[in-house]
């Protein structure tokens, strides 16, 4: 499904697969930091969340975050947006 999107598709297609996807994806996703490390998360950074448009090719995912420390992550969950920030968080801690 995801390939499909990542090439041109009917809006309505687009809709379809990537609501398909997401849902498919919210009862899947275990999330792999507690509700609390994802919240202190937020506390710390300024981000933002945008649900992507059905039709775009170059991201084939439900959402894209953005903050200084993640830059641009793209995820099919909130969770795995945080998951992956923190994961970026912690290496960049390390390094």
């Amino acid at each position: 499904m995801r390939e499909e999107l990542r090439s041109f598709v009917k809006y309505e297609r687009g809709e379809f697969l990537r609501e398909k996807i997401h849902q498919k994806a919210l009862k899947k996703y275990k999330q792999r930091y507690s509700d609390r490390e994802q919240l202190d998360f937020l506390e710390r950074h300024q981000i933002s969340i945008r649900i992507n448009h059905p039709q775009s090719e170059n991201h084939p995912y439900y959402y894209t975050m953005f903050s200084i420390i993640t830059q641009h992550i793209m995820g099919d969950t909130v969770a795995e947006l945080l998951d992956k920030a923190l994961d970026i968080e912690k290496d960049e801690v390390v390094n």
